[in-house]
């Protein structure tokens, strides 16, 4: 008996211990890459289109864009990362009719969701302050 406990804590450690295996890392990096990619192209496009159309150099203003972009994908990121806590399914349970059962492998895969927007979200603050000197 003491055996079968014994391995129900080293499974239970094993299932706790982040991402299922280094083989995710690399698709929620490209993930990442990709959005950050597709904000900043979308950002320098919109900002230098502004400039244009206005007759003004908006420039400066691409590193508070950035910030607050990066912002965003953080709340977006603690978002996805909730829906999957225990609490979060308690409530829910009690306030809808649809009963949702918390397992660490559905935490775990909210976790995975939310990681791209957060690796996304730290290297557009990064770029953000980066810029923020040369762009005054």
């Amino acid at each position: 008996m003491s055996l079968t406990i014994l391995q129900a804590r080293k499974e239970m450690r094993h299932k706790m211990n982040g991402f299922r295996s280094r083989k995710n890392v690399l698709p929620i990096l490209k993930k990442s890459a990709v959005l950050t990619c597709a904000i900043v192209f979308a950002d320098v496009v919109g900002v230098t289109a502004t400039s244009v159309s206005l007759w003004r150099n908006l420039a400066h203003y691409f590193t508070l864009l950035t910030l607050l972009e990066a912002a965003l994908l953080f709340l977006i990121a603690g978002a996805r990362d909730l829906a999957g806590s225990l609490a979060f399914i308690k409530v829910t349970n009690g306030t809808s009719r649809a009963k949702r059962t918390w397992t660490f492998d559905g935490h775990r895969q909210a976790q995975e969701r939310a990681a791209p927007y957060v690796l996304a979200g730290i290297f557009l603050l990064v770029l953000s302050f980066i810029l923020a000197y040369p762009l005054g």
